[in-house]
């Protein structure tokens, strides 16, 4: 009897895992056009680098039906400073103005948990070195626009092409001007692959290098709630076979 009733435990805890295996694959879109996933997603995110002399922040917001982004966002990355020299035209040993983790930006690494179902974009404000005034800002989910004040008025210009590079850190340059593939493909691996996102922030005339804020995007690696489901149930089966074998001694 009690070898009848541990067959069929285990049989069962067989099966439920067995049917948590097959279970689908997660579908996810990180492209230029907007982030979605259908089931909250933990994302970590990696600062590589910075260059230019602007003082940059990046966002992440969460998008209206309006296409348009809501709120002040949640801050990802923020720059003390415009580079590892400061605010001004000491560059340091590289002779670029370029900032590094420690320095111009403290907190390197982050997580952002994006809810199942929403629409969000990434959003990078970047602001004069020692004015503190907004000079250009850019959203990963549109054709691309960025903003500067002339003369104390804020003006908004079009661009032609996104300000954000998918898989790429651009130029190490500000002369070569990178073509940006637009949405990288929906179904990127994300729990095995590092997703490079280089983004441009529309300084010096637009040159399009797409190396002055580097990041990199990574799904975190959990286990999936089915798998968990599995593993109690047969963390339970193996307590019911021991409770049985008790019984029987």
């Amino acid at each position: 009897m009690n070898t009848k009733r541990n067959f069929l435990t285990v049989a069962a805890t067989t099966a439920i895992v067995g049917l948590a295996s097959v279970a689908p694959a997660q579908a996810a879109s990180f492209g230029t056009s907007g982030i979605n996933f259908n089931k909250d997603t933990t994302v970590e995110f990696g600062f590589n680098k910075s260059v230019g002399l602007y003082r940059s922040e990046l966002r992440v917001f969460e998008v209206g039906a309006d296409g348009n982004a809501i709120g002040d966002g949640y801050s990802i990355f923020n720059e003390v400073q415009a580079h590892d020299g400061g605010n001004g035209y000491d560059f340091g040993a590289d002779g670029e103005p370029s900032g590094t983790c420690g320095i111009t930006v403290l907190d390197c690494e982050t997580q952002f948990t994006f809810e199942a179902g929403k629409d969000y974009t990434l959003g990078l404000f970047s602001y004069h070195r020692t004015s503190g005034s907004l000079k250009t800002k850019s959203f990963l989910n549109n054709t691309g626009y960025y903003s500067y004040y002339e003369d104390g008025q804020k003006v908004e210009v079009n661009t032609d092409d996104q300000l954000f590079l998918l898989d790429s850190w651009g130029s190490e340059t500000d002369t070569t001007k990178i073509i940006n593939p637009g949405d990288y493909a929906e179904g990127y691996d994300f729990l095995n692959d590092l997703l490079k996102i280089g983004i441009d922030d529309s300084g010096n005339n637009q040159d399009g290098d797409y190396n002055d804020f580097q990041i990199t995007a990574k799904v975190a690696s959990t286990p999936e709630p089915t798998v968990l489901f599995g593993l109690a149930v047969a963390a339970g089966g193996m307590f019911m076979t021991r409770r049985n074998k008790n019984k029987a001694s």
